[in-house]
Formats: C-alpha cells, sequence, structure tokens
C-alpha cells in the first residue's frame, strides 16, 4: 500500500518541478511594447530611455515614465551603443543563450507528455482492481445469516424408511 502512495507523490512532486518553472517563466513575462530602430534612437537623444538591456539582437528598456520596450536591432549596428554611453544610459548584456532547443522542445513536448501519463493513469485505474471502470452500480455488500438451518449431506443421502429401520433394529 505504501509503495502505491510512494509512487504517486513522486509522481505528483516530479510533474510540479516541471510545471511550475514553466508557468513562473510565463507569469514573470511583462508587456512591453515594441518600437521601430528609428524612435528608439530619436527617444535616447531626446533622453527619455533610463536603462537598456542588450541581447541577441534585440534591446529591451524602460522609458522615464516607466514604460518598457522592445527593438530590434540591425545586423552589425553598434552606433547605438556609443548613443547610450554618450547620454549616460546604464547598459546591462546578456549572455548569449547557447541553445533555445532546450525551451522549444519542452514546450512542444510537456503537454503531449502531460496528456500521455495521464491516459496512462486512466487506463491503469480502469484496469486495476477486479475491473473498477465498470462496477460502478454494483454493491459489494455479501448477506450473512447466522440463523439459516444447515443442511448436510447426512441429512439428504439415503432414505429415511431405512434408517428408521435400522434404529428398531438397534434397539
Amino acid at each position: 500500500m505504501t509503495n502505491k502512495y510512494l509512487r504517486n507523490l513522486v509522481v505528483w512532486a516530479l510533474i510540479l518541478a516541471v510545471a511550475f518553472p514553466v508557468a513562473l517563466q510565463l507569469w514573470r513575462r511583462t508587456p512591453r511594447e515594441e518600437i521601430s530602430y528609428t524612435a528608439f534612437v530619436e527617444q535616447v537623444e531626446a533622453g527619455q530611455v533610463t536603462s537598456v538591456e542588450i541581447g541577441d539582437g534585440v534591446v529591451t528598456g524602460r522609458l522615464k515614465g516607466g514604460q518598457q520596450f522592445t527593438v530590434y536591432i540591425p545586423v552589425g549596428d553598434t552606433s547605438y551603443i556609443d548613443l547610450l554611453k554618450s547620454k549616460g544610459v546604464p547598459i546591462r548584456v546578456e549572455p548569449r543563450s547557447r541553445s533555445s532547443l532546450w525551451p522549444s522542445l519542452l514546450s512542444t513536448l510537456l503537454p503531449i507528455l502531460l496528456l500521455v501519463g495521464l491516459w496512462m493513469l486512466m487506463l491503469r485505474q480502469a484496469q486495476s482492481g477486479s475491473n473498477q471502470a465498470m462496477s460502478f452500480g454494483k454493491s459489494r455488500a455479501r448477506l450473512h445469516t447466522d440463523n439459516k438451518p444447515k443442511v448436510t449431506v447426512a441429512d439428504v443421502a439415503g432414505v429415511y424408511e431405512a434408517k428408521e429401520e435400522l434404529q428398531e433394529i438397534i434397539e
């Protein structure tokens, strides 16, 4: 019994260990307005940009009003970095992502794996315990009566007249 509960506990712990970081990542994302590269340069020149974060071809940042933005940078263009430095904007650089294969693979396969796992759990439940899936209306109660007369083989076997004659001979 405890083995079954331990196995269920491990399965639920694994599900939570996978689902929690994914959910946290989805909830942590804040909406950012996508602006053009030209508008980004104009905002930097006007002194409206308070901080930026440079990634692979993408710059995200915050304006003075607290609004967040995203801008895609042309390949090979680094002139905006000198402009940011000249305006005193704090720059944070994100490391290059090694591989985007795992997150995309996980987000694709996780729902499929969860559905397969639930399907297998349902099949296992349906097969265990004398076909429990089809016995939802059947009662397992049994009728026990102690006052029921017990009939033995000696009571029903043979002829009663022969038993009476035998009794008379013996007496």
